[in-house]
């Protein structure tokens, strides 16, 4: 079998639950897939695993695996807003 190397953003994001207990969220949109654990490594350790699993998966069902991310074709920029929050 041929192995290949895919290259797929992830984005990892810290959630707080109501209990204040913060937890990290991953998402893979190329793939469509997310999960979450108590830390941002063990989140992407997991998230890794579940790549290979999703990818692997699509091969042998036939279906084709989305084409990877472009190292390129992204960036992300954080933008404070000021809003007024209620009306005078």
């Amino acid at each position: 079998m041929k192995a290949q190397i895919l290259n797929h953003k992830i984005f990892v994001e810290p959630e707080t639950q109501s209990n204040n207990k913060v937890f990290h969220v991953s998402k893979v949109p190329t793939l469509r897939i997310s999960d979450f654990c108590n830390t941002i490594w063990s989140t992407l350790s997991s998230t890794r695993e579940m790549i290979k699993f999703h990818t692997e998966s699509l091969v042998d069902g036939g279906i084709d695996v989305p084409s990877p991310d472009s190292p390129d074709s992204f960036f992300v920029i954080n933008q404070k807003v000021d809003i007024q929050t209620s009306k005078k």
